[in-house]
């Protein structure tokens, strides 16, 4: 009798995954996903420094970007690509869910 020798597709790749799945179950760091509602503006940094800070702007090149209040009123300025990668302007219908 010949022995089947078809390999079931998928298989290969599933035990690369379980491989990666071990190396996190391995890693002692833990692993978070973190969420908050924030309030922004656009601003420069130029702008942020000067208005918000009360300092002189020591930097040769300004570049766009968020001014970012925290729930517990801890203001801070973003770089606007990393702004932009990381949050999303919230819809009528969330807003009406939570109190700013």
């Amino acid at each position: 009798m010949e022995e089947d020798q078809t390999k079931e597709v998928g298989t290969e790749r599933d035990e690369d995954q379980k491989d990666e799945r071990l190396d996190w179950a391995e890693n002692p760091e833990q692993v978070y996903i973190g969420t908050k509602i924030i309030k922004g503006i656009p601003m420069d940094h130029r702008t942020f420094i000067n208005k918000i800070k009360h300092l002189d702007f020591m930097e040769n090149e300004n570049q766009p970007g968020y001014k970012v209040t925290y729930p517990d009123g801890y203001v801070r300025w973003s770089p606007k690509k990393a702004f932009d990668d990381s949050h999303r302007l919230v819809t009528a219908g969330e807003f009406n869910l939570f109190a700013m």
